[in-house]
């Protein structure tokens, strides 16, 4: 069970999670309850989740929205790269 997946924290209130986040899970959440077979996660989605990495811990966004780490790993620096930083080619 991930870390928005309830209203309130083992501790009794959600306020360690970013209000960013919690929008992207739902977001992440309606995609899921609406599609239909294996269909990819929309490059919007990754592309949401990746700035989140870049500011929260890649851990931390792919446990709390259920991703695969590495492919958020890959997301988040590829994104660091286009903002004006390194260049990949």
């Amino acid at each position: 069970m991930s870390e928005l997946d309830t209203k309130t924290s083992a501790s009794g209130d959600d306020s360690d999670v970013p209000v960013e986040m919690r929008k992207l899970y739902g977001r992440l959440q309606r995609w899921r309850d609406q599609r239909k077979g294996r269909q990819r996660i929309p490059a919007g989605i990754w592309s949401a989740a990746g700035r989140l990495a870049r500011e929260h811990s890649v851990n931390r966004v792919s446990q709390a929205l259920h991703l695969e780490f590495n492919r958020l790993k890959r997301v988040a620096e590829a994104a660091d790269g286009n903002s004006g930083g390194k260049t990949k080619k």
